[in-house]
């Protein structure tokens, strides 16, 4: 692929996924504002549960994102993805069988769960088979359609925002993602690769890669996400709908704050797997650690850009002022979660899922013992978002050292911890976090902030284009970090 087709190509996914954040931004705020509190707790819930069914899909999409970068044999390729989606299909009606059988039980009714209940069950299908294609298309470099799938959603979601409020709008905001969603797998039948075109019965040693693979990846993935799944549940669980909708707020803040870095990763994913699979370990500790500086100064630029703001968001929103706090702290486990950015690629490329998913295990049992004891003797939603920063640390840690065990770079505790929260990185948000409980002068804080980050961060700031070119490198493999002086 020449330079000119391959930034274009990229060029154009970023920017479609800028106009994806905005909108979503957009969405979020103004689903907010148009349901109120109450039935943005219920909204919330709902997306919970969501949340929860889509790990249903048992990992098949990540798993055929993993066995598909490294092959290149066309007969194999179409196993897989025969398989994949053949097993996608099984699961999809599994769900309506779940249903059929559930719906009698009238389950959380604090919600009123089962008057949506079926909206959520066909909203999960059809993003199972959606998700799917995304990365069949994501292999293949079909961009152009990912494009159009990220945007049809939320524009959807967009016109109903315009058009309906409470309760009618929440109602609204699930057939505007079953239309959007379908309108995308349209675009997805007919612009689907050729090998997806005769689709046959998947073969049973394939299916049985696929999903023992893909188990494993599938809790992975679940680290962040599982965390605050595990938190928003608690929060559900112990506190009102309208607390629950306070906390959902800062989730869902935070979450759209970080969807371009996602977007970032999901670009560069497969080809840093591939990258990663071809270096001696010599060359990956310096390969990994730029990889890691790169991305956290990203992070670190959004996260002083999205509390420069804040105060607007809740000037325009003050009947959520309430979750300013938490949603700070929840932008700090973001930042701590993508400090293990690198290691993580570097484990799943040597097949470590199994010990993640232990370490994810054991973060999540953190946040459940630190919440309850924190409700028990303060009951205040930060108790929660705290508990979750706890978590992520204790993951972080353990990622990083499994990863710098694999490679031989492991000195000790102390050393480790030192090098992975790297203190001229995250010196400035604690200490922001710290002055927001004891002073009341938000932009002075931040002020003091920003100083504080442009001073120990102006090497690192500079050298952001210079990095940001060689990630558009012109030999197509688009991640060469190693070849920087």
């Amino acid at each position: 692929m020449s330079l000119k087709k391959l930034n274009n190509t990229i060029i154009k996914y970023i920017l479609s996924k800028y106009l994806a954040f905005a909108i979503q931004l957009i969405n979020s705020i103004f689903v907010a504002k148009n349901l109120g509190l109450y039935y943005f707790g219920v909204y919330g819930f709902s997306t919970l549960i969501i949340q929860y069914l889509s790990y249903s899909n048992l990992g098949v999409n990540l798993s055929y994102s993993v066995l598909c970068s490294d092959v290149n044999t066309k007969s194999i390729k179409q196993d897989i993805t025969n398989s994949a989606m053949n097993i996608q299909l099984i699961i999809s009606f599994s769900l309506l069988i779940i249903f059929a059988f559930t719906y009698s039980l009238n389950l959380f009714p604090k919600y009123n769960f089962n008057e949506y209940y079926f909206l959520i069950i066909v909203t999960t299908i059809i993003q199972h088979i959606n998700n799917l294609y995304v990365n069949v298309f994501r292999i293949e470099n079909k961009i152009k359609e990912i494009n159009l799938f990220f945007l049809i959603i939320p524009i959807s979601q967009l016109i109903v925002i315009i058009l309906f409020k409470d309760r009618t709008l929440f109602y609204s905001l699930f057939y505007a993602v079953i239309i959007g969603n379908f309108i995308s797998l349209l675009i997805f039948l007919k612009s689907r690769p050729i090998e997806i075109k005769k689709l046959k019965f998947f073969k049973f040693s394939m299916a049985r890669k696929i999903l023992g693979r893909g188990f494993f990846l599938l809790v992975y993935n679940l680290t962040f996400y599982g965390i605050i799944l595990t938190a928003r549940t608690i929060v559900s669980h112990y506190f009102s709908i309208e607390s629950f909708g306070l906390f959902n707020f800062s989730n869902t803040i935070s979450n759209a704050i970080f969807l371009l870095l996602g977007s970032l990763n999901f670009l560069f994913y497969p080809k840093l797997i591939n990258s990663i699979s071809k270096k001696t370990n010599q060359e990956l500790v310096v390969f990994i650690e730029k990889i890691r500086m790169f991305y956290l100064t990203l992070t670190m630029f959004i996260v002083l850009l999205s509390i420069i703001i804040a105060p607007i968001l809740f000037y325009f929103l003050p009947q959520y002022k309430d979750s300013i706090f938490s949603l700070q702290v929840l932008i700090l486990a973001q930042l701590i979660i993508n400090n293990s950015f690198g290691y993580s690629t570097l484990l799943i490329q040597r097949s470590k899922e199994f010990l993640m998913t232990i370490f994810a295990t054991i973060s999540i049992i953190i946040v459940i013992l630190a919440s309850i004891i924190g409700i028990k003797y303060s009951y205040r939603l930060e108790t929660v978002a705290f508990a979750v920063v706890l978590g992520v640390i204790v993951y972080n840690l353990l990622i990083v050292y499994l990863g710098s065990k694999s490679i031989g770079i492991y000195r000790g505790l102390l050393h480790m911890i030192i090098e992975t929260f790297n203190f001229k990185l995250f010196s400035p948000i604690i200490l922001f976090i710290f002055l927001s409980v004891f002073f009341n002068t938000y932009y002075f804080n931040i002020s003091i902030t920003v100083i504080l980050y442009l001073i120990l961060n102006i090497k690192e700031l500079r050298e952001i284009k210079t990095t940001t070119k060689t990630f558009l490198s012109a030999d197509g493999s688009i991640l060469t970090l190693d070849k920087m002086k």
